[in-house]
């Protein structure tokens, strides 16, 4: 009976330790998580505040700088922050969708001009850049997105404002305007942006 007891207390003993360990590890996990959020919600109003300085630019006479730095803050937004549902923000939303409104076309103004004038290297370099910030959100698949080709998708004026990343880098001969859009979008390196609705498809599922 004596042996009986002893072994029920250090089982008792036991479960108590390894409850406590438990309890430990979500308290980590817990703290660490809002410690996340804490820094995610930082940044998301950097990025916030970074596209306010831009309001009143002109997109169209700035250089690919200053695109960059407006497509690539909404697209880093739109993945870490859920607009009309998410408190966090320091600047109002409707201020944000503003600027947008009004950039937009001046944006796909600034793309087709470069598309026409064959500045490809400055084109893809832009939406690499952009492409980065959806392209790590899982940092052990994230991949180099200067090895990717961008192209318009031309074959409709309905198509204005949207890219696609055509494949590998390519010749100078080879680059240029997508005449249709791919039916295959399943594909793991079909990427699409849309400019005039900040939308982005990945394997075509729209993630933004």
């Amino acid at each position: 009976l004596k042996e009986l007891i002893q072994k029920e207390a250090t089982g008792a003993q036991e479960m108590s330790a390894s409850g406590r360990a438990e309890a430990q590890k979500a308290k980590e996990v817990e703290s660490k998580q809002r410690r996340v959020d804490e820094f995610m919600r930082s940044a998301c109003n950097l990025h916030a505040h970074s596209i306010l300085m831009l309001r009143n630019v002109s997109m169209e006479e700035e250089g690919p700088d200053t695109v960059t730095r407006l497509l690539s803050s909404f697209a880093f937004l739109s993945m870490h922050h859920t607009f009309n549902l998410q408190e966090g923000l320091d600047i109002p939303e409707p201020e944000l969708f503003e600027i947008l409104h009004r950039h937009r076309r001046h944006l796909v103004c600034w793309f087709e001009h470069k598309m026409d004038r064959k500045e490809y290297k400055t084109f893809n370099t832009v939406l690499q850049t952009v492409h980065e910030q959806f392209s790590a959100l899982d940092a052990a698949s994230s991949i180099d997105t200067a090895e990717f080709e961008w192209g318009a998708i031309g074959g409709d004026v309905h198509n204005a404002g949207r890219y696609c990343v055509v494949g590998r880098k390519r010749s100078e001969a080879e680059r240029g305007e997508i005449t249709s859009v791919t039916e295959d979008k399943s594909g793991s390196t079909w990427v699409e942006l849309n400019v005039q609705m900040l939308q982005v498809t990945v394997s075509g599922r729209y993630v933004t």
